[in-house]
């Protein structure tokens, strides 16, 4: 188990991931090319996928 302030600092980095997942979906929105476009939009989604999981993951390990 960790301990609280690990707990915190833990999340926050995942929220800080969250930002940079947003401006990288910005970026995305932009591209005009509908194959990279279409490519990088798959790749945000595994992203966003990922930082979900290990959201869950660190509640459920945390029993919060």
């Amino acid at each position: 188990m960790i301990t609280e302030e690990q707990f915190a600092a833990i999340k926050r980095l995942i929220v800080s991931e969250k930002c940079m997942i947003d401006r990288f979906e910005h970026y995305v929105s932009e591209i005009k090319e509908p194959q990279l476009k279409e490519d990088m939009q798959k790749l945000t989604a595994a992203l966003k996928n990922q930082r979900s999981g290990l959201l869950t993951s660190l509640e459920d390990n945390n029993g919060n």
